[in-house]
């Protein structure tokens, strides 16, 4: 075979290949923020107490960094905590719109109270 009839069949293949992957990897990417975000209200829900929150903000740390959830505090002693799970990687390659789910969590020293916002 000459080389250039290589090249050429290999081109191919790239022009084939490349998009299939790309689709691939989106689709991979999508079903993970899904499953992440059906995760974090799942273990919103499952909070009760101030116990509870911690454990579950630790946990959430634990699997997404030290910056995933942003504290604010009030002058009233409320300790506001907030998490975001976001789709704006694929949003600004423009194959779907930008979407965002929050978790807030407003803690005193007696209770707590959830802002779960979908």
């Amino acid at each position: 075979m000459s080389s250039g009839l290589c090249r050429k069949r290999l081109l191919v293949a790239m022009l084939v290949l490349v998009p299939i992957l790309v689709e691939v990897g989106i689709a991979t990417y999508a079903a993970h923020l899904r499953a992440t975000a059906s995760a974090l209200i799942a273990s919103a829900s499952e909070i009760r107490t101030i116990e509870d929150a911690e454990r579950e903000m630790a946990a959430w740390k634990a699997r997404g960094g030290k910056e995933f959830w942003t504290e604010s505090e009030h002058p009233d002693g409320d300790h506001n905590y907030d998490a975001a799970i976001d789709n704006l990687p694929m949003a600004r390659l423009r194959v779907v719109e930008a979407t965002i789910v929050r978790v807030g969590i407003t803690m005193n020293e007696k209770d707590v109270a959830k802002r779960d916002r979908h």
